[in-house]
């Protein structure tokens, strides 16, 4: 939870946003396992990733990452459905 955390912080400084979004598709295919945790924090810290590169990626022309997100997040609509 510690790096993820951290990874979410990165994204409050300019340069940390250069680097995230360069090494993007490593940073979404490392977190995107962490959305299936039982733990609810780190569940919440790997969305918190997430959100923010949706964040960010609103104002860059990023198709690929956009369509990695998605494809990572779909993982966490399908385990709710499994719940209901």
């Amino acid at each position: 939870m510690l790096a993820l955390r951290c990874i979410v912080n990165m994204f409050k400084d300019q340069s940390a946003c250069f680097i995230l979004f360069e090494k993007s598709e490593k940073v979404i295919e490392a977190v995107s396992p962490h959305l299936s945790n039982p733990k609810a924090n780190v569940k919440e810290s790997a969305i918190t990733v997430f959100l923010n590169y949706s964040i960010y990626f609103l104002m860059k022309e990023a198709t690929e990452a956009k369509i990695l997100i998605l494809s990572a997040l779909g993982v966490l609509g399908n385990g709710q459905e499994k719940n209901e």
